[in-house]
């Protein structure tokens, strides 16, 4: 009796593990969902696992976890796959609990392979010009370094750590070049993954105004010119002419961003001109930051790279606007203390 009904079991699972494979052979879209799951379920696995060993602060067992994280992506599959935002953001979290030289050297090998399936990975280069300078071989740290502003020039990370190497191997060529460069580049930068933004990412190339008071179907103006470490005026025609008694500006820059308004001019339909006055208006923002100590401005520091709105009420209605003109200056907050971007020497 027994054998009988270990019989009939044995063959109902294989017969329910046969219909199983054939039913996956034959329908993509099951066979799609179940891979889904599976490598779902696998990297949720192996991000609690890496978490771990993070809370034992195990760096190097944290290290192992991810390069056996990348070989097993590399055999599901070749190249840059759906694996590599896991791993990248695993890598991260990994990176910034390595408080040891000797701890950091350890992600070494990670940096590397993250580079190999990627090498735009922005954070990446910076990452192996950091075990490069602990290594102490300066010409790939700069290497690296240079990779990384070729991805995302006007990003702030790469800068920091060639001005930092540069004062450190007394080069006033290199610190020079990497300072100006910085406060003059504007390309590139962010684009959230998981959330929308203005531009579609972290720009400092374009940004855009709002007339008030608020319409029903509200209407935003985008000026794409923006010039870095100057005074220009920025003009924008509404589609009608306009009552208006102040204005939003909306912007997506990357964090460390300055932005000084000189002037505000109002041109009527009739070309008469109206200059709203500064002091008398009310500047705000969403999270932005003002700096008060030119009166004669209305200053805003961006020290975030979120969608942020800057709103200006004027206090003061104007009728009949058919342009505005704003005197305005962008530019990049300083990383070091010293404007000039002169190399800093010890003195005896």
């Amino acid at each position: 009796m027994l054998k009988n009904i270990t019989k009939y079991l044995l063959i109902l699972v294989l017969s329910t593990l046969l219909f199983f494979l054939v039913y996956v052979a034959f329908n993509a879209e099951f066979r799609r969902s179940v891979m889904t799951y599976v490598i779902g379920g696998y990297k949720s696995y192996q991000i609690i696992s890496i978490k771990s060993a993070l809370n034992k602060n195990r760096i190097n067992d944290a290290s192992k976890k991810l390069l056996n994280f990348i070989r097993i992506s590399e055999l599901l599959s070749s190249g840059k796959n759906n694996f590599l935002l896991v791993i990248y953001d695993a890598a991260k979290l990994v990176e910034s609990k390595a408080s040891t030289e000797d701890e950091y050297l350890l992600l070494d090998q990670v940096f590397q392979k993250l580079i190999e399936k990627d090498p735009n990975l922005y954070q990446a280069q910076i990452w192996l010009a950091k075990t490069s300078i602990i290594k102490k071989q300066e010409d790939k740290a700069f290497n690296y370094i240079n990779k990384a502003i070729a991805i995302s020039p006007s990003q702030a990370g790469a800068y920091r750590l060639a001005l930092a190497l540069s004062q450190k191997t007394k080069d006033k060529y290199l610190f020079n070049y990497y300072c100006n460069k910085y406060k003059n580049s504007k390309l590139g930068g962010n684009k959230p993954r998981y959330v929308d933004s203005f531009f579609g990412g972290n720009v400092i190339t374009k940004f855009a105004l709002e007339f008030l008071p608020k319409k029903a179907k509200p209407k935003y103006y985008v000026n794409s010119g923006i010039i870095l470490n100057e005074f220009e005026d920025y003009e924008f025609f509404p589609d009608d002419t306009l009552t208006v008694n102040g204005i939003k500006i909306y912007i997506n820059f990357l964090a460390g961003m300055k932005i000084e308004i000189k002037d505000i001019q109002l041109i009527h339909n009739n070309n008469e001109i109206s200059t709203v006055s500064l002091t008398k208006s009310f500047a705000g923002s969403e999270s932005a930051f003002l700096d008060n100590s030119n009166k004669e401005l209305i200053t805003y520091l961006i020290l975030n790279e979120n969608d942020e709105v800057l709103n200006i009420d004027f206090f003061e209605e104007f009728k009949n606007i058919n342009k505005i003109v704003l005197r305005m200056k962008f530019s990049k907050l300083d990383l070091i203390n010293n404007s000039k971007c002169d190399l800093n020497e010890k003195t005896n």
